[in-house]
């Protein structure tokens, strides 16, 4: 397996309750209300863990739990975000609901869900269409939002001549930049993206990058396992330190 190119930094400019519908959910982000607040857990210096990225710092008493974002179709048995969830012990996997017929509404809300259900920090860990669902609810994501992290692997490009209908529900691609640190992984030979526009989407979302070789659309097809590589990159979101803004 070819060794991951890191790129340097470039820093540049359904719902939680069963009460509310998706469309609902985005009206509220929209309204940034207050009601969506997260009030946090009790301070455990011994465990803290100190987010400088949010505009008032917090003190969490829990490691990062990884929520894991499947996309288009879900990731089955041998894809690595399954064997993550299988192995490790800090994951858990966004039910995002009808995997093979994806609204965008429906999928950012039930993200929104998944990431309050969460009572610590998160750590977003998005594939393919996963990728674009998490900047399309980042985009409104509320202020007090307690995600610390993402990892971005495999975007793809719902704006493609070639791109599914499935796929095109969910263009245009946000653009703006992530609120909260992020790396990017693409592959040279990926059929859903070329690396030129993984790197654009880095670029414009504030992202790392990495060029992870010719490794397909970096999915079960790619034969990764457990991809220790990506779990390599995922340590530096997980570690207890504090974090300045992306």
């Amino acid at each position: 397996m070819a060794q991951m190119q890191t790129l340097p930094a470039r820093q540049h400019a359904a719902a939680a309750n069963g009460a509310e519908t998706a469309a609902e959910v985005l009206a509220r982000l929209l309204r940034r209300d207050p009601a969506n607040s997260n009030a946090g857990v009790p301070v455990m210096p011994e465990t803290s863990y100190v987010d400088h990225h949010l505009s008032v710092p917090v003190v969490f008493a829990l490691a990062p739990t990884v929520l894991i974002v499947p996309g288009l179709n879900g990731s089955g048995p041998d894809h690595w975000q399954s064997a993550w969830e299988r192995e490790r012990g800090d994951c858990r996997r966004a039910d995002l609901g009808e995997w093979h017929d994806p609204e965008p509404a429906r999928w950012v809300a039930r993200l929104d869900a998944a990431v309050r259900a969460i009572s610590g920090p998160v750590v977003l860990a998005a594939h393919s269409l996963g990728c674009i669902a998490t900047a399309l609810w980042a985009k409104n994501r509320p202020a007090d939002d307690h995600v610390v992290g993402a990892l971005l692997v495999a975007p793809c490009d719902p704006e493609a001549a070639n791109a599914c209908e499935h796929l095109r529900r969910f263009a245009p691609t946000p653009r703006t930049r992530l609120p909260f640190p992020s790396t990017v992984i693409a592959s040279t030979n990926d059929p859903y993206a070329t690396a030129a526009r993984s790197g654009e989407l880095a670029h414009d979302w504030g992202a790392d990058f990495i060029n992870a070789g010719a490794l397909g659309h970096i999915n079960a097809r790619s034969g990764l396992g457990a991809w220790t590589d990506g779990q390599r990159v995922l340590h530096k979101f997980l570690q207890p330190r504090s974090r300045s803004a992306p």
